[in-house]
């Protein structure tokens, strides 16, 4: 007897799979479908897996190591105040800052006429203010231009106050009053008098 030829063979399952309801074939699509997929994409999650347990181990290294590092320990109110005092100007240092603020507004393509200085002693905190309005005529890119010069070249300064006023749209120029306060270290050569007060 003489086996049947491959072409038989195909013959006879397709004849059996035409006579497959549906419902079977869903079955048997599904079913290939998951076996592409395992084929797929297993390598790939496998893979991320492994990169997610790799970052979440070398997340708790961290964690460990920072929890046995040197613990921080609060400084206390006199520390807090050396450090603050360490950051101050000198109190020697008013014509430096004069010669400062001009040579900011000059850069900036302003001139400073006038301004008022007043120097106040701040008893809770041992340092000393001094409070500086000066007016200044301009546009607004150099007035700014002026503040923030002055801001980068003296880290104990703050801008307290800037008010631009012009005389309409069309005006570039405009008036400016800028109020500055510089903290500065006591001078332990000079007796603490609040000149604002006289």
């Amino acid at each position: 007897m003489s086996r049947p030829s491959w072409s038989a063979r195909g013959l006879d399952l397709w004849l059996v799979l035409s006579r497959l309801p549906a419902a079977a074939w869903l079955a048997i699509v599904l079913a290939l479908a998951g076996l592409l997929a395992q084929c797929v994409w297993l390598p790939s999650l496998r893979r991320q897996r492994t990169e997610l347990a790799e970052e979440l181990r070398m997340l708790r290294h961290r964690r460990d190591v920072r929890s046995t590092g040197p613990s921080h320990v609060p400084a206390t109110s006199l520390q807090r105040l050396k450090d603050f005092q360490a950051v101050l100007g000198g109190a020697e240092h008013q014509e430096v800052l004069t010669r400062v603020m001009f040579s900011a507004a000059g850069d900036a393509g302003l001139s400073l006429t006038e301004g008022s200085y007043a120097r106040t002693v701040d008893r809770s905190g041992l340092y000393l203010r001094l409070d500086v309005s000066q007016p200044v005529r301009g546009t607004f890119a150099q007035t700014r231009s002026y503040c923030d010069r002055v801001l980068a070249a003296v880290p104990y300064a703050a801008l307290e106050d800037l008010h631009f006023k012009r005389d309409g749209i069309a005006v570039p120029a405009g008036e400016a009053l800028v109020r500055w306060t510089f903290y500065l270290r006591p001078d332990p050569a000079r007796p603490q008098v609040d000149e604002a007060a006289r």
